[in-house]
């Protein structure tokens, strides 16, 4: 609240007076002779049509202001335990690859050519065999471990199912090493087709597969025939 300061024109005392007085006229204090109170002035034009449009602006940026947008939701990637089993390693972090190479040439090459030189050296069969099984069983104790030491479900998985063990090799294993002792041993079995290919490792196995199968399905024939003349000699009864 301002106030507005008016001198009596009779004692030249200065009085002060709200400017919400609505009396024109007031007794001086010191004196007792009216004094005249000053009217306020009105608002100028200018000074109306700019508070109009400050509050003509004030109303449209609150129209225009828009409800802020929620945080957006940040996405849970679900990742099963499954997924992260069959994730394939884009490259091995064991030794560099020269090794893996130098390993391929070594046993690869010595394996071929062991088998190349049958015809003219049988002898040779028995160090190709050694070498061919001591890197079989060296190579699979390597997924073993490795399978088991990255998780048990790994493990499990390469000891159960043989297929699965080359995948984890050429997918996940750590080592270029391994790979190239695999990739030495399919070279080598590859060959036995041409140089031994009755006694192949390959052809043993599936002719040991057959020859189970035809056990259990002789033991099935054999269950039937057994049940087939036990139902005869009840009809004879």
């Amino acid at each position: 609240m301002a106030d507005i300061s008016v001198s009596c024109p009779s004692c030249n005392h200065v009085c002060k007076i709200s400017e919400y007085v609505s009396a024109e006229t007031i007794p001086c204090p010191a004196c007792g002779a009216p004094v005249q109170i000053p009217t306020t002035s009105l608002p100028s034009e200018a000074s109306i049509q700019s508070t109009l449009r400050l509050k003509k602006n004030f109303k449209e940026g609150l129209g225009e202001k828009k409800a802020a947008p929620p945080p957006p939701r940040k996405e849970i990637k679900r990742s099963s335990s499954m997924e992260k089993i069959h994730q394939v390693k884009e490259k091995p972090s064991g030794p560099r690859a020269i090794w893996g190479v130098l390993t391929l040439l070594v046993l690869g090459g010595g394996m071929f050519y062991l088998l190349y030189s049958l015809g003219g050296n049988p002898d040779y069969l028995k160090y190709y065999l050694w070498i061919r099984n001591g890197t079989g069983l060296l190579a699979l104790g390597l997924v073993y471990l490795s399978a088991f030491r990255e998780s048990h479900i790994q493990g499990l998985l390469t000891l159960l199912i043989p297929p699965y063990a080359l995948y984890y090799v050429y997918a996940r294993a750590d080592s270029y090493v391994l790979r190239a002792m695999f990739t030495a041993l399919i070279i080598a079995l590859g060959a036995e087709f041409k140089y031994m290919r009755s006694d192949s490792l390959l052809i043993r196995f599936n002719d040991s597969v057959a020859a189970f199968i035809q056990s259990g399905e002789d033991l099935i024939d054999a269950a039937n025939k057994e049940v087939e003349t036990t139902d005869a000699s009840k009809k004879f009864r």
